[in-house]
């Protein structure tokens, strides 16, 4: 359950797109994640089923985010994804052959410039979020798969070597 970006091109001159490939439950299976670095845009979201020989459609987030901020990992066959939005920590999940947006949910909405976003999996059905505000770092985990997250525990309260790497 590891998750690795890689940059490709879209022709844009302006910013770097990416890509964060996500590996399911067989070899064959993936999840692909593509972002722009260093702006705020939608996520799009495609899966394949045979190594990348088609792929579904694809669908795209309702918010948009820095995907530098953002972190994904695998469940099984569904890919778990928290991202930066409006500077609060927003988690979504999407299966194989996703149909329409993914429903986003804002995990914290106390909108305290929250820069990083990551997402950790325990067994088959614990989930971790983990973001930073300020110079505190909190966490939020799942027993259910991503259902619901219990409120947000403060790991450190004044972390002072957390470097602000410019990402918004």
């Amino acid at each position: 359950n590891w998750s690795v970006k890689r940059q490709y091109d879209t022709g844009s001159t302006t910013l770097a797109h990416n890509g964060l490939i996500v590996p399911l439950s067989t070899a064959a299976k993936k999840s692909l994640i593509m972002g722009q670095s260093g702006g705020s845009t939608t996520l799009k979201i495609q899966t394949t089923e045979d190594t990348g020989g088609t792929w579904s459609t694809l669908r795209t987030t309702t918010s948009s985010s820095n995907f530098n901020t953002d972190s994904a990992v695998a469940l099984s066959d569904t890919t778990h994804v928290c991202m930066v939005v409006s500077s609060n920590p927003v988690y979504f999940n999407f299966g194989l052959s996703p149909t329409g947006a993914p429903t986003e949910t804002t995990e914290d909405s106390s909108g305290s410039a929250s820069r990083n976003c990551a997402i950790s999996v325990g067994g088959t059905t614990n989930l971790v979020l983990s973001y930073s505000e300020g110079t505190a770092v909190y966490t939020q985990a799942s027993s259910n798969s991503g259902t619901t997250f219990a409120d947000k525990v403060t790991q450190a309260s004044s972390e002072t070597s957390i470097v602000d790497n410019g990402a918004s």
